[in-house]
């Protein structure tokens, strides 16, 4: 697993309120 990847994802996530990870 990216390292990069989980960090955008749970930048992400943040940005969503920390509700989920939204897949692509």
């Amino acid at each position: 697993l990216n390292l990069a990847l989980f960090t955008l994802q749970l930048s992400l996530a943040v940005s969503f309120g920390g509700t989920g990870v939204p897949q692509m």
